[in-house]
């Protein structure tokens, strides 16, 4: 990820191989949830997008298609929690 940096000098490249491993949790009942399920598409998508900039393969960190759409006003924003009226 530093390769973006001219200034930096990669050193024991042959020597060293780096492994990432991302891991993401929910309980089984919060994986049915909406915006559990936006999120971890949302982070797959950019993960796939951006592998070979994530594994030191490539100087270009990728955007999305889905969160240019978000940042256009292409999709709507998502409605903001409020708790219930107590009874």
């Amino acid at each position: 990820m530093a390769s973006a940096a001219e200034t930096l000098v990669n050193v024991l490249e042959e020597e060293v191989a780096i492994d990432r491993q991302f891991w993401i949790t929910a309980r089984q009942e919060q994986r049915r949830l909406a915006r559990v399920r936006l999120l971890w598409d949302f982070l797959r998508e950019a993960l796939e997008v951006n592998r070979a900039f994530l594994m030191g393969e490539s100087r270009e960190l990728r955007v999305t298609a889905r969160v240019s759409r978000a940042a256009a006003g292409g999709t709507p924003r998502a409605r903001r929690w409020r708790p219930s009226p107590r009874r």
